[in-house]
């Protein structure tokens, strides 16, 4: 996203396949707010998230089980993405 420099969502199927999840989710976000703190840029990311409706229930749904996040500063903007997910029940190596 940040190299193309637009937000777009990129297709779950493939990561649904290859982590044989039931359920997938994806946040992504980016703001040109910098701060001198990185940690007050990244929580008004997610703070925008949060009062998203779409994307608050996205993070809070109890199905979820899983998630990962990333960010990316490309020093005028900063870039997030948020996956978050339910795996198979039989994917977990505990259980195998």
């Amino acid at each position: 996203m940040a190299s193309a420099g637009r937000l777009y969502h990129q297709s779950l199927r493939p990561l649904m396949i290859k982590w044989r999840a039931v359920g997938i989710a994806e946040n992504v976000a980016w703001t040109t707010f910098r701060s001198p703190r990185p940690a007050k840029t990244a929580k008004r990311l997610v703070d925008n998230w949060i009062a998203s409706p779409v994307h608050n229930r996205n993070m809070f749904d109890a199905r979820w089980t899983h998630t990962g996040c990333a960010v990316w500063d490309t020093g005028a903007s900063f870039w997030a993405t948020c996956l978050i997910g339910e795996s198979c029940p039989q994917s977990y190596p505990h259980q195998r």
